[in-house]
């Protein structure tokens, strides 16, 4: 019995530090496919507060809320799994991780509120013309979601500021 302590201390060691590494991995994608779902709320308060002159929008439905959150929920499992190799290389690490975070968070939180008012072709092309700053906020919005306390904020600040991203731009080429 003593000859195998030492074998159960190091498993239970290995599965504590695993459960760490795979939380702090997959949280981002968790909560942001739980607010996904709870997107609508949130982005139509910040349209009633400051841009009271929009119509209602005509929103996701909540099926296809889910079925969106979980689709994303999938694909940031699948591809923060695959960063895991990166783990290994600890000076590339954070810029994948929060570089690829930051891609799928940008483009899924601004496709979320830019559906609500247009069709997916538009909302793809103003997603592509201003990837760059889009590519930033997401990034932003990884790191704040891996700060505890803080990433239970994130999402609505970013829901916020993707609002506010989509209808500046999409004002813009209105020409208004």
């Amino acid at each position: 019995f003593f000859e195998h302590v030492w074998l159960e201390w190091a498993v239970d060691a290995l599965g504590g530090l695993a459960t760490l590494v795979l939380t702090w991995l997959l949280f981002p994608g968790a909560i942001s496919a739980v607010v996904g779902v709870l997107l609508e709320r949130v982005a139509g308060a910040v349209e009633a507060r400051h841009y009271p002159h929009l119509t209602p929008a005509s929103g996701i439905s909540t099926l296809a809320g889910v079925v969106s959150a979980l689709r994303f929920l999938i694909v940031v499992v699948v591809v923060n799994l695959g960063l895991v190799v990166f783990l290994f290389v600890p000076p590339v690490f954070p810029f994948v991780f929060y570089g690829a975070n930051g891609y799928l968070l940008s483009r899924e939180y601004f496709e979320l509120v830019a559906l609500r008012r247009t069709d997916r072709d538009t909302a793809r092309s103003l997603r592509r013309a201003h990837r760059g700053t889009l590519l930033a906020t997401g990034v932003i919005a990884a790191l704040a979601l891996t700060v505890p306390v803080v990433n239970l904020l994130a999402p609505v600040v970013v829901t916020a500021a993707m609002v506010h991203l989509f209808e500046t731009w999409r004002a813009r080429d209105r020409g208004a």
